[in-house]
């Protein structure tokens, strides 16, 4: 991994096999590997890896000048520990992080984290999360105002943008994003209640497959995501950035939630004219 004149693949391969066995040798390699354009990425995710106390300050000065894919690792990194979440918080509370930039399941991800004040301080900043039936439909009819055909006309390419940062690490639309959530190509999206009704009520119906599990790790990081591949020596964790394979000795505890692997709040940080960008694109045809 730290010999530069290797090629990058077979040092990737060494980092991830390093990471599988969380070698302790590799944490100090991190900050190098940080420095390195080919290996950044993969260097943000192993940082969740290990509870460096200096991982924050590292992040929180790359976050600026990272392309977006990298923003969300450095996001979701920080989320994956209380004591990494709290400086995230603390950096979005002084503005040096926009609370527009947090998806809604990295948010959830840092509810998960089980710290009541942490939580109290993520919801005065970034929102709340869950809401009552009554509240959800308000919403849908706010939100079918801002769409309105009287409404400024939107933007199909900064939508697709929108998409990726906000919907895309989990569902496919035409071939692009993730694919830990249903391919929604063939859905129903010119239908706006249809659209309204799954992002601000995901809950409403959950098949067992997409229920979340949250996973305590003995060393204090928490996992996020499908818990569904289990045997007696190992839990695989499917998250929206990653899948990791866990031993049962390093879990301290696996709790399997009522609710969906999809957030609710996937609206809460953008403006109406990003929501508006959004829905253009997402009833789109390409």
């Amino acid at each position: 991994v730290a010999n530069t004149q290797e090629n990058i693949a077979a040092r990737r391969a060494a980092l991830t096999a390093l990471l599988n066995v969380r070698d302790a040798r590799l944490q100090p390699l991190l900050p190098l590997l940080l420095k390195e354009t080919e290996l950044r990425r993969d260097a943000i995710r192993a940082s969740a890896s290990f509870n460096d106390p200096q991982t924050p300050d590292r992040l929180l000065a790359l976050y600026p000048s990272l392309p977006a894919v990298e923003k969300r690792e450095a996001l979701t990194t920080l989320a994956s520990r209380a004591v990494f979440a709290k400086s995230l918080v603390a950096a979005m509370t002084a503005g040096k992080i926009a609370a527009g930039d947090l998806p809604a399941d990295i948010a959830s991800q840092i509810r998960a984290l089980g710290d009541d004040e942490l939580t109290a301080q993520l919801t005065q900043v970034w929102g709340v999360a869950r809401v009552s039936s009554a509240e959800k439909l308000a919403a849908a009819a706010r939100y079918k105002s801002v769409l309105a055909p009287s409404a400024p006309l939107p933007d199909a390419k900064q939508g697709r943008e929108v998409f990726m940062r906000t919907c895309g690490a989990c569902h496919k639309l035409f071939d692009e994003g993730g694919s830990i959530g249903p391919d929604i190509t063939g859905s129903n999206r010119r239908d706006v209640d249809y659209l309204l009704h799954n992002i601000l009520d995901p809950n409403s119906e959950i098949p067992n497959t997409y229920r979340m599990a949250t996973v305590t790790l003995r060393d204090g990081r928490v996992l996020a995501g499908f818990a569904n591949t289990q045997d007696p020596q190992v839990v695989v964790v499917t998250t929206p950035s990653e899948i990791v394979r866990v031993g049962r000795d390093e879990i301290a505890s696996l709790v399997q939630s009522d609710v969906s692997m999809m957030p609710e709040g996937l609206l809460t940080p953008l403006t109406d004219s990003e929501v508006r960008d959004l829905f253009r694109y997402l009833r789109s045809g390409k």
